[in-house]
């Protein structure tokens, strides 16, 4: 085996087998002669001497000449033949994945005769049909970008809509979310590369990213919206690829800090009506980078051409408050004396007693004597570790701690040059991430009690090997490896009383599962009604890690008119994680509510006597018995993508780009053994063969199958004929790719492209993964209620439960592209590109309910419903008017029996999306950067709600899909942005040296942003009715429902904005209610019924560049900045409160006093943030 895994590397290396790289770049242009005829066979040179990169070719018969993967930067092209002057054109800079067309033309004479040109190479590309945008440098160093945050860049191309994926600018963690939706795809269809190596969690349903490079470390941005290349892997949507930077023969580098602090900001405009403080807010973002050649004088690389480093490091410190408001007992109440609740007690405190009812004796029914009720030993225990002190008044604990952030960024990058021929250069990057929650995380803790560390380290290294083969042969090899490992545990917070949260020796608590009897952790808790409500948990723990190993490779062979590239992409993706996954407690929780059947009237005393309303635990259950605790899974996958691809140049106007990817991808599939993954199959169920239900809805033990063991369409993955990942992908997945670039002119300064791309996504985790997150009969949750003394709990009734599913057959996704554009160069250079671009998806990320009751559900038998209300005596019930009335829940007519939600993942979503986009650049001149462009598009699809990677049904009806085809939640309809450096000219060049120095210098940069907001969803309902499936409903419209921006009087804050007139809504009628397929069934309001706000953002930075005399002859400049985002401080709302009262009349208006608030806007995307930032460059 180890031979064999030898001989393919050795294989891979040798071949040295290639890849895609839009980590550099391409040339291609033909030589002439004075009259315009081609020169065969001539001598081609490309080189940058600053990377001691140096190349040759040779023309073909018909003068062609390609290029191919060319480091970024700034190149000289020299073309020589006999019996011509030798022609050198300086100044061609490359940016990346650019296709560069550089025609030469040579004047006849002798050949030690040289000519020097000053580039003057068109920045129109005429050679390839893609719509892409580059942020270059000078955007990446100069503008001033949301928390330093890479990913923002993403947001200066034409396409983005970052308002419908729930993209996150600020956070630089694995924790934040990055779906940005383009061209109407959802945003986990993005593929983000860092030097060709992978940088999404697929784990995560690729809504994340693993690493975040430091801004002073990337060269170049490059997002391709609309490709039609068949090198481009991977992912459906948009190809976001970095370019870190390489050292050179100079030593250049930067150091840097930027400071936040909460005294800089302006008022939120929520906290400041509510009289509250600014949140907390301090950071430090500072760090380092250094780049330049290897050498020993006199000893290795004296000429400093053959080996460069380049190293950067970047730390963030932060530390931010969230405020945490709660009520807790008072102190007496934490000795069990509710007499501050009893009016004629001398302890009586209003506050207190508002909302408290004094518990009653249930022996007796009468209050306790004293109004004191006797506090268990295990219950003060749970007290005095989960619930703090009051500060803030009597049953009041209000408290801001400073919540620490840490990250770290190493990395380093070695460029060598073996020879002209061979270059190789390798690199590594990691980042430490550390986070402290409070509240506990992922779970519905108030407290300062228990907190969460979370640390996740994130890894990316990759190896790039480029060898010329011969003067028309190239090859290209990546090897990577990307990986992030999370790792939460909960630990005792600064507020605990008794300064720990885990049990005691002999605590007096039991558990349902027996493992969990042994966990160290402490139950959590909650407490709801007759005094002070609140819940503390104590988490659970958490591992995740997401390793991946990437190869990618390709050939570039020219060939007279034609390029011709072939190659692979293979990604070998792992996923290992806890089971169960996703916010589960293993050590139980303990509910105490004033409406269970032991209850004393007071929760917090139902809490100290054991009165225990329900106990929910979960934990692994095996061959049927409950054991607890947890388990591991460890799903693995492999996507292999070969191509091939031809750019012919017919002619020197017109360009065709074909090709064609073939996608081998497998599900994911889970190596442990035994495994944890499951999935329930439908056609493989037996209504004959399942378990009864009793009058409870609890599963009767003994009376057929259930969901503790597989069987009657529960299936473990790898038996039988069941698939080891439970479902099969496709195998004939062709991906044929067309583009046209024609030059009209044949000048180089106009260029009309378009194409067409049939391609797929490789999907992810979420969809292709089975039972990932823990389900039956793998992982069980297990409740029993009204318990008496915690000594007494035991496992009850076995319930219904959640379960996932498979399409046995899963699609991958299918996305066509197309567009056709013109781009034209204009004064300085400036290029102003105009595109219809439009996408179609099939087969796209859905989630559905397959276990709903059917529409049109009528009378059912359900012999454990005897003679209740609407069951007659032989247990014939009217399955709608049940329903309706909410007399019994959808679990005795469903059509699975002993399962609630049966969420199937289907890849059998559609979209449709068309747009007008414009961009244009103004990258020289004037001292200007430049960058303006505009969207109007409109997307539709078939998914309600969700960003278009939801993974939860509609909740109202998942049988008819076709009614959720509408204006899709990731729609934006116009966008239009700005961004620009201006180096102000004045006082540059004063003769006063006192001018010079402090008025000029300056220099003003921005990103302005106008963009509609996205559509918004919302469900209406009648108290205590349902629908006649049991699910939610929609609204009715009255009058037009549309934006109608107003100001109300609110009753608790004044006047308020309003988005909407809540009159023009009104709830549902009860006949609507009816499943029948009538008109109007469910509610007549379409799906993404409003549009919600927008952005008016401004972002302005002011920088003052000193020139420093340091570091000899080399350029220095000290720069000071002073940034701020949202500048004006104009209020940008984010959230509407969108909704309508359950006891709103049916069909009446969703306005009066039940609808308090309703139309009002609800949150903002926060007030300005001023940032000083201080950075040396040399």
């Amino acid at each position: 085996m180890r031979l064999r895994y030898l001989f393919l590397a050795s294989f891979l290396f040798a071949g040295s087998l290639s890849l895609l790289a839009e980590t550099q770049a391409t040339i291609v242009g033909t030589v002439t002669d004075p009259t315009g005829a081609a020169i065969p066979n001539a001598k081609i040179t490309v080189s940058n001497p600053a990377v001691g990169f140096t190349r040759s070719y040779q023309c073909s018969s018909t003068g062609e000449y390609t290029a191919a993967r060319i480091p970024l930067g700034s190149y000289v092209v020299t073309a020589e033949m006999s019996g011509f002057q030798v022609l050198n054109l300086t100044g061609i800079t490359l940016n990346a994945g650019q296709t560069l067309r550089v025609d030469l033309q040579l004047k006849v004479g002798q050949e030690n005769q040289q000519v020097t040109v000053e580039g003057n190479a068109t920045n129109i590309e005429t050679d390839t049909a893609a719509i892409s945008g580059v942020v270059v440098g000078k955007q990446i160093s100069e503008l001033s970008i949301p928390s330093r945050n890479f990913v923002n860049l993403a947001l200066l191309i034409p396409g983005a809509a970052p308002l419908g994926g729930g993209f996150d600018p600020n956070s630089v963690s694995d924790l934040a979310t990055d779906t940005l939706p383009v061209n109407g795809l959802p945003g986990n269809m993005n593929n983000w590369e860092v030097d060709g190596i992978n940088n999404v969690d697929q784990g995560s349903g690729s809504d994340s990213l693993q690493i975040y490079p430091s801004l002073d470390s990337i060269a170049e941005f490059k997002v391709s919206t609309a490709n039609y290349s068949a090198e481009y892997a991977k992912s459906g949507s948009a190809m976001i690829e970095v370019v870190t930077k390489s050292g050179t023969n100079q030593f250049h580098g930067s150091a840097f800090e930027f400071v936040r602090n909460d005294i800089l900001n302006a008022d939120d405009w929520f906290l400041h009506r509510a009289g509250q403080p600014k949140a907390p807010t301090k950071h430090n973002d500072f760090g380092f980078t250094l780049g330049g050649p290897v050498y020993i004088p006199g000893v290795y690389n004296t000429n400093k051409q053959k080996t460069f480093f380049f190293i950067t490091e970047q730390w963030r410190r932060y530390r931010d408050g969230t405020i945490l408001n709660a009520k807790v007992p008072s102190l007496r109440e934490r000795q069990g004396d509710f007499s501050e609740c009893d009016p004629s007690s001398p302890n009586f405190n209003p506050i207190v007693a508002s909302g408290c009812q004094i518990p009653n004796n249930p022996v007796t029914g009468l209050p306790f004597p004293g109004d004191s009720v006797p506090v268990d030993p295990s219950a003060a225990t749970l007290l005095n570790a989960l619930v703090p002190l009051p500060n803030n008044g009597p049953i009041t604990y209000t408290k801001a701690p400073s919540l620490p952030t840490n990250f770290r960024e190493d990395g380093f990058r070695v460029d060598h040059n073996f020879t002209d021929k061979v270059r190789l250069f390798v690199r590594y990057t990691q980042d430490a991430y550390q986070q402290e929650f409070v509240p506990t995380l992922w779970t519905s803790a108030q407290f300062g009690t228990v907190k969460t560390p979370l640390d996740i380290p994130a890894k990316n290294a990759v190896l790039h090997l480029t060898s010329s083969l011969r003067s028309d042969l190239l090859n290209e090899f990546i090897f990577g490896f990307s990986t992030d490992y999370w790792t939460a545990n909960s630990l005792v917070g600064a507020d605990s009383v008794s300064g720990t949260i885990v049990k005691p020796a002999g605590f007096g608590i039991a558990s349902i599962f027996p493992a969990a009897a042994s966990g160290p952790l402490l139950p959590a808790i909650s407490v709801q009604g007759g005094g002070p409500s609140f819940s503390e948990d104590t988490g659970y723990p958490y591992s995740y890690e997401n390793p991946a190993l990437t190869c990618k490779d390709n050939f570039v062979w020219t060939r007279g008119k034609h390029v011709f590239k072939f190659g692979f992409f293979l990604l070998k993706d792992q996923l290992t994680h806890v089971v169960p996954n996703g916010g589960f407690d293993s050590q139980g929780v303990l509910s105490f509510s004033d409406s269970s059947s032991v209850t004393t009237g007071n929760a917090l005393a139902d809490m100290y006597l054991g009165k225990i309303g329900s106990y929910t635990q979960t934990g692994v259950v095996t061959n049927g018995q409950l054991v607890g605790g947890f388990t591991r899974g460890h799903y693995r996958q492999t996507d292999f993508e070969p191509y091939v691809q031809d750019d012919w140049r017919i002619s020197s106007k017109l360009t065709l780009n074909l090709g064609l990817r073939y996608y081998f991808v497998t599900p994911w599939v889970d190596h442990t053994t035994p495994t944890v993954a499951s999935i329930f199959i439908p056609s493989l169920y037996n209504p004959a063969k399942q378990a009864q239900l009793d009058a409870s809805g609890n599963i009767i033990p003994g009376t057929g199958a259930n969901w503790l063991t597989y069987g009657n369409g529960l299936v473990e993955c790898g038996t039988e004929s069941i698939p080891k990942g439970c479902t099969t992908l496709p195998k004939l997945n062709f991906s044929p790719r067309f583009g046209f670039s024609w030059d009209p002119t044949g000048r180089g300064k106009t260029v009309v492209r378009g194409g067409y791309a049939y391609t797929y996504d490789t999907s992810n985790a979420h969809m292709t993964a089975a039972n990932r997150y823990g389900g039956p009969p793998v992982v069980g949750t297990l409740s029993a209620f009204n318990i008496n003394g915690f000594a007494n709990v035991v496992p009850g009734a076995i319930a219904p439960v959640f379960a996932t599913d498979l399409l046995q057959h899963q699609s991958l996704p299918q996305i066509q592209h197309f567009s056709l554009g013109i781009q034209r160069e204009l004064f300085d250079k400036s290029i102003l590109t105009v595109s219809y671009v439009g996408t179609i998806g099939h087969h796209l990320q859905r989630f559905r309910n397959i276990n709903q009751v059917p529409v049109g559900a009528g009378i059912q038998n359900v012999p454990s419903l005897a003679g209740t209300p609407g069951c007659d005596a032989a247990g014939n019930c009217d399955v709608q008017d049940i329903l309706i009335n909410t007399l019994e829940p959808a679990i005795f007519f469903a059509p699975f029996r002993g399962f609630t939600n049966i969420n199937r993942a289907e890849a059998e979503a559609s979209s449709n999306y068309n747009s007008l986009q414009v961009d244009f650049r103004h990258n020289v001149g004037h001292n200007l950067t430049l960058q303006i462009f505009y969207t109007w598009a409109h997307a539709l699809d078939d998914v309600f709600g969700g960003g278009g990677t939801s993974s939860s049904p509609t909740g109202i009806d998942d049988y008819d899909t076709k009614r959720w085809y509408g204006t899709s939640s990731l729609n934006q309809a116009q966008a239009f942005s700005m961004n620009y450096v201006y180096a102000i000219p004045f006082f540059t060049h004063a003769d006063n040296h006192f001018s010079r120095a402090v008025l000029g210098g300056w220099q003003l940069s921005g990103v302005t942003t106008f963009s509609l907001g996205t559509p918004l969803n919302f469900t209406c309902g009648l108290a205590g009715m349902s629908s006649g499936v049991g699910e939610n409903v929609l609204c009715n419209p009255l009058g037009k429902f549309r934006v109608n921006k107003g100001v109300t009087d609110d009753p608790q804050f004044g006047p308020t904005p309003t988005w909407f007139d809540p009159s023009t809504i009104g709830q549902i009628t009860v006949p609507q209610l009816r499943a029948d397929n009538e008109p109007g069934m469910f509610g007549y309001l379409r799906k993404s019924p409003i549009t919600g706000p927008g952005r008016n953002n401004w972002d302005i930075g002011l920088t003052k560049n000193i020139e420093l005399p340091w570091f000899g002859g080399e350029h220095s400049t000290l720069q000071f900045r002073w940034e701020t985002f949202n500048t004006f401080n104009h209020p940008q709302w984010s959230g509407i409160n969108l909704f309508c009262s359950p006891l709103t009349a049916p069909g009446a208006p969703c306005n009066g006093s039940n609808n308090i608030g309703n139309g009002e806007v609800a949150s903002d995307f926060g007030p300005r943030v001023m940032q000083i930032g201080l950075r040396l460059v040399f």
